[in-house]
């Protein structure tokens, strides 16, 4: 049984047609796999068969061309036409492992797509420059470990892109694994861009060194850092004034803030005052930090509840907020 080189393509575009993507979004992802598969945007959008045939036909010449490429080098070296051969069977191996390496990642952006196909809906295509390195970063991905994290980075931009411009792409690229172990384990207690306390705990004092020298979180100092819950009336009763803490789709509010006090900013608590308003020590990711933290596992809401039954023991009664037109109403 001979190996048809298209099934792995065929296979790739039938999973992006599946993958649960909004229209934008797909066509990010034909146009991003296209450029690392070949000719993927033929077999997600022409009949598969007449598909077939004019990709057999393109691959039967490029095997042709390397044929005539190898015959001529070795015509050109008649003194050492064994080296020559070398060099064409080197030359042709090395294009098949980047080809290879490419597959790879193209694999895990569907898969990552899959699990989580929630994406932006504007009408944006991915900038050119993104792709360009994607590709490099991509052909050079030689073990599974790096495959899995330039896919996901991939999917990452495809559900929103902007969010990987060359400088994060390069926070990604020199990021070592011990440092991206230490990332991911800060990283399941984030809340947007930033990292409470109270959850994650004091990190020592080598973790925070090793994140802020990777460019991945702001140096917190010996002041600390705050986020502030900001002051709403977008629920189902507009008198019903509150201070919201929200990660998107889902929030979470408190109504009565007199009970409050002042708190360090180094502090474990899960909340307190500053300058009147309620707030949370925390830890602050950089804008690349927070752009890698997007190849992670989404947690938002697991967090934010994680967060609600903290505050809940130390302040009280707490609002579970959903997303509606006009803002947010109980859930």
């Amino acid at each position: 049984m001979t190996h048809d080189p298209l099934d792995k393509k065929i296979s790739v575009g039938v999973e992006l047609t599946e993958a649960g993507l909004n229209a934008n979004a797909r066509s990010r992802a034909a146009a991003a796999l296209d450029r690392l598969v070949g000719n993927l945007v033929d077999f997600v959008n022409l009949p598969v068969e007449a598909s077939n045939v004019r990709s057999r036909t393109k691959i039967e010449a490029e095997r042709q061309l390397m044929d005539a490429m190898r015959k001529h080098a070795i015509g050109r070296m008649k003194t050492d036409a064994e080296f020559a051969d070398r060099a064409v069977s080197s030359y042709l191996r090395s294009i098949g492992i980047r080809q290879e390496n490419k597959d790879g990642v193209a694999r895990h952006a569907i898969e990552d797509l899959r699990r989580d196909p929630s994406a932006s809906g504007k009408a944006s295509d991915l900038d050119p420059l993104f792709v360009d390195k994607l590709e490099r970063h991509a052909e050079e991905a030689s073990t599974e470990a790096l495959r899995e994290k330039w896919g996901r980075v991939l999917a990452a931009e495809v559900r929103e892109p902007g969010s990987f411009a060359p400088k994060v792409l390069r926070v990604v690229d020199e990021l070592d694994g011990q440092t991206a172990r230490v990332f991911e384990e800060v990283c399941n207690f984030r809340l947007n861009d930033v990292i409470p306390r109270t959850l994650s705990g004091v990190l020592e004092f080598e973790k925070i060194t090793r994140l802020v020298e990777a460019g991945l979180l702001l140096d917190p100092g010996e002041g600390g850092q705050l986020q502030y819950f900001v002051e709403s009336t977008h629920t189902s009763n507009p008198d019903d004034k509150i201070w919201m803490l929200g990660t998107g789709e889902v929030a979470i509010g408190i109504r009565d803030i007199s009970s409050l006090s002042r708190q360090p900013l180094m502090s474990t608590e899960p909340i307190g005052l500053y300058e009147g308003q309620p707030v949370i020590p925390v830890y602050i990711l950089t804008q690349a930090g927070h752009a890698v933290s997007r190849i992670l596992p989404k947690r938002d809401e697991e967090v934010l509840e994680a967060y609600a039954q903290k505050l809940e023991q130390s302040y009280g009664d707490v609002l579970r907020l959903k997303r509606v037109e006009g803002g947010y109403s109980a859930r």
